[in-house]
């Protein structure tokens, strides 16, 4: 599966020299197909918390897991970020920039 492979680069690319900032993962689309939010920062203010990395998360996943267990499709942080990652990468596959 090309697609997979590709994927699966891009994201060990990407996990080697920084990560896509959360608003861009965290599109405004994706939030309105996979949640009850119409943005990330929507989300943000519902949950009262300072986020700026994905770290920021994985530090505080029990408060997180309940609140996207209860807005969104997900049963957890984990399942969300892996799956806007996959969304990400579905909508850019050559990364954030075209390839030309």
């Amino acid at each position: 599966m090309i697609f997979g492979s590709l994927l699966k680069w891009t994201l060990d690319a990407f996990s080697s020299i920084g990560h896509i900032p959360l608003p861009i993962l965290f599109s405004d689309q994706f939030m309105k197909e996979f949640t009850s939010f119409k943005e990330w920062e929507e989300m943000m203010e519902v949950s009262q918390q300072k986020v700026v990395t994905i770290k920021d998360f994985e530090r505080a996943e029990e408060f997180w897991n309940p609140l996207i267990q209860s807005s969104t499709q997900f049963s957890s942080w984990v399942e969300m970020k892996e799956e806007a990652e996959a969304y990400y990468f579905k909508q850019r596959p050559y990364g954030p920039f075209p390839m030309v």
